[in-house]
């Protein structure tokens, strides 16, 4: 009879910065995954309330946290939780951002099915600041505004098959987000763009286990909209070579569309 296939450990690292009401909600539903084999790494960046007390008031003792000062730079923080993972997995959410409770059974069991996969990311679906679903989708007004600026199919395939991080879990590598300030906003997607390097393939899941949320004041919708230009602003800046740019988003895209495949 054939060995039962080890169960990887993951670590969930969550980063947040004064979001108190709605901290307890998202922590809640990491907490109550159905799979059972993690950790939570909670970074704050020195939020205007007692982070620590609260953070102990969970009781929990799955959840390490610590502060630690990242001048804005959100990747700062989460480089600091992936040098202190302990997982073989790395799943990555927003602090005002909510899981399925089967978002990582279900990540980790398409990763027994194909173990050569170094991402797997999910659908999701859009929630106001009162947790109510919205039918509004993002992606058709960022597909206008790429086809607009892009007339080159490797950059807006690419684009349009953008990951929401929060649906993220990654095999643990030798990689780290970029801390270029020039990247803020986009430092999701460049981290993506190099980890589509490494061997091995990403994969999606086509259920909606994430629920992202679309703030009133219009910030986080604004967000998703200007990191397309801010993102071709750093191309321009750092003139990167186009050949080199073109190929860097030719492999993405071919990754991407093996989506199909799972």
């Amino acid at each position: 009879m054939p060995n039962k296939e080890k169960t990887p450990f993951v670590s969930v690292v969550l980063t947040t910065y004064n979001r108190k009401e709605l901290l307890k909600e998202t922590i809640d539903s990491i907490l109550d995954q159905t799979f059972v084999d993690f950790e939570l790494i909670v970074i704050d960046n020195y939020s205007n309330y007692d982070f620590i007390e609260y953070m102990k008031s969970f009781n929990d003792d799955r959840i390490r946290f610590y502060q630690n000062q990242n001048e804005g730079v959100i990747a700062v923080n989460r480089n600091y939780a992936i040098k202190k993972a302990k997982g073989e997995y790395i799943a990555f959410c927003d602090d005002d951002d909510i899981w399925d409770k089967e978002k990582v059974k279900l990540q980790v069991a398409q990763i027994l099915k194909k173990p050569d996969t170094i991402l797997v990311s999910t659908n999701f679906s859009l929630i106001n600041d009162k947790s109510s679903k919205l039918k509004t989708s993002l992606s058709k007004k960022i597909k206008y505004l790429i086809i607009s600026k892009f007339k080159n199919p490797k950059f807006s395939l690419s684009y349009m098959n953008y990951i929401i991080f929060s649906s993220v879990l990654i095999k643990k590598q030798n990689i780290l987000f970029s801390e270029n300030v020039e990247l803020i906003g986009t430092e999701d997607f460049e981290f993506n763009l190099r980890l589509s390097f490494l061997k091995g393939n990403f994969s999606f899941i086509n259920k909606e286990l994430v629920k992202y949320r679309i703030h009133s004041n219009a910030n986080s919708y604004k967000g998703r909209i200007e990191f397309v230009s801010r993102f071709i602003e750093v191309i321009e800046k750092n003139k990167l070579n186009l050949t080199l740019t073109q190929k860097y988003f030719f492999i993405f895209r071919k990754k991407i569309f093996k989506f199909l495949k799972y």
